[in-house]
């Protein structure tokens, strides 16, 4: 077991004392939640699109990604092939229309197109899937941490826990937003420095890595396999997988949703958006590259230790031992705080939206109507403590979970396709009611729990409802793949949510079509 020493140690304390002091340089701008949820909509769109970019990029991407192509190979990575025809399709429905209302959540949208019973039903699931989420960011970076430097995994959880409660409670939206720049920085100067480190390392250098990637077809970016549910991945199944995540992410995530109404204008919410975007596919490509390079020097230099994360199938694990057992002193300090940098930028940005949702959608809407400003920034920011003490109280329930990747997409799974099938239908169909919607998004929400645990599941090649599982040891049944979770959950929100409506007379075409999508033109729809 390797430990860090003094000099990384005086690293990440720096890096800790950073974050704080820009938290605490943002504290004076305060006076209303405008500016602690939106900084005033203020934010040009390079740090807005950084910020909207490393927010999705947690600590289980920067373990897994690598973890990935050291296991398997690049098919994941095909699915950014749609990003650039998602991105616009996110330009032209929902960023226009979030710009052109008085909104601070998302959630707000559905009680003025339904009603405030599915404005409160979603906000509500979405606080907890999200603080879940964040949880399990948490943990796992605390459990990779753990197993290769020794470090004690409760001190891991209450030291990032904390700091990351300290900096989004002092600075609000600005800290979040401006400290994610940083962490960019720094997350992405060290997975360059970890490739660089690696080619040196290797004799042949970087020809030997991709000569032996090829060998061991790591390379693999599409699989000529037939459309299947089951096989883990298919080209098809990607494309479909990438959609529905790239638009429920960035369509009708509060996450990124309270991004677009941080902007100066709308013509920076889309050019954020529109870098986040394209710069995701060259990114996770440097991810997924790291991971090769990582299979193959512990291919050359085989290792003990390797091989027994290798055989409990901890392959997550592999990228922080490779920075604790090879980085100088020092440097492995700044790669340890990238880790910590890919947690924080997801947590930072999940407890100020919990505490938007919470303060807009429950306690202003539902609890304490009129709320005086100054009295709503103070819940706000002990919205900011409650929702960090809740999600490290997840972080700590997750001890048990065996398989984090599969916990992360069913826990967004479960809802954010059904979110986006209730979007889609408030946005594009003048006949969907709020009940319609809410019988849709309910079954939609069954059939992923359904599919999850095999109750439907694939045999002889058809789609197959039993009452007790069909896959397992003796049964001939196969799963469903994880990656058809999301496109499940909305195209059965979707197609159940219109039908259902149809049940309930239809809403006034005067009083919804502020709320509908409209044409605006090519010209002003991309600027």
């Amino acid at each position: 077991m390797h430990s860090i020493g003094a000099l990384d140690y005086a690293v990440l304390v720096t890096y800790f004392i950073t974050v704080i002091l820009i938290g605490l340089y943002f504290t004076r701008r305060q006076t209303s939640t405008n500016e602690y949820f939106l900084a005033s909509k203020s934010i040009p769109w390079l740090p807005l699109g950084i910020s909207m970019y490393v927010t999705q990029f947690s600590s289980i991407s920067l373990l897994m990604n690598p973890a990935e192509t050291f296991q398997y190979d690049l098919q994941f990575l095909s699915y950014n092939l749609v990003i650039p025809l998602a991105a616009a399709v996110t330009i032209v429905i929902f960023i226009d229309l979030y710009s052109r209302l008085s909104i601070t959540t998302a959630f707000e949208y559905l009680e003025l197109r339904f009603n405030g019973a599915l404005r409160l039903l979603c906000s509500v699931i979405y606080l907890l899937a999200r603080g879940l989420y964040a949880g399990i960011v948490l943990f796992s970076l605390a459990l990779a941490l753990s197993v290769v430097t020794g470090i004690d995994i409760v001190i891991v959880l209450l030291l990032v826990g904390t700091v990351s409660i300290i900096y989004t409670l002092l600075g609000g939206m600005r800290a979040v937003i401006w400290t994610d720049v940083m962490q960019f920085c720094v997350l992405f100067s060290g997975v360059l420095f970890s490739l660089w480190l690696i080619v040196n390392k290797l004799e042949g250098g970087l020809g030997e890595l991709i000569d032996l990637g090829l060998a061991h077809n790591k390379f693999r970016l599409v699989n000529p396999a037939e459309f299947s549910f089951s096989q883990r991945y298919t080209f098809w199944g990607l494309m479909f997988f990438g959609m529905t995540l790239f638009l429920s992410h960035k369509g009708t995530d509060q996450l990124n949703v309270q991004r677009y109404l941080s902007g100066k204008s709308t013509a920076h919410s889309k050019g954020a958006l529109l870098f986040s975007a394209f710069v995701s596919p060259p990114i996770q490509a440097l991810l997924y590259f790291l991971g090769i390079g990582l299979f193959v020097y512990y291919l050359k230099h085989p290792d003990p230790h390797v091989t027994h994360l290798i055989a409990d199938n901890d392959i997550k694990s592999i990228y922080p031992y490779f920075i604790v057992s090879l980085v100088p002193a020092g440097l492995r300090g700044l790669l340890l705080g990238g880790l910590l940098a890919a947690a924080m930028s997801s947590i930072d940005s999940v407890l100020n939206t919990l505490s938007a949702v919470t303060v807009t959608d429950i306690y202003k809407r539902w609890l304490h109507k009129g709320v005086d400003p100054v009295r709503e920034l103070l819940v706000a920011k002990l919205m900011i403590v409650l929702w960090g003490l809740v999600v490290t109280s997840f972080a700590f329930a997750m001890m048990d979970v065996q398989s984090l990747l599969e916990t992360v997409n069913t826990v967004l799974s479960v809802f954010l396709g059904q979110l986006l099938g209730v979007f889609l239908l408030g946005v594009l169909s003048s006949r969907a009611t709020g009940w319609g919607v809410l019988i849709g998004a309910a079954l939609g929400q069954l059939t992923i729990l359904l599919i999850r645990y095999n109750l439907i599941h694939i045999l002889d090649g058809r789609l197959v409802f039993s009452l007790s599982s069909g896959v397992g040891e003796g049964l001939c049944g196969e799963s469903i793949s994880f990656i058809w979770y999301l496109p499940a959950g909305a195209t059965v929100t979707i197609v159940v949510g219109y039908l259902a409506s149809l049940l309930f007379a239809a809403p006034e075409k005067e009083k919804i079509k502020p709320y509908m999508w409209k044409w605006l033109g090519w010209r002003e729809g991309v600027s």
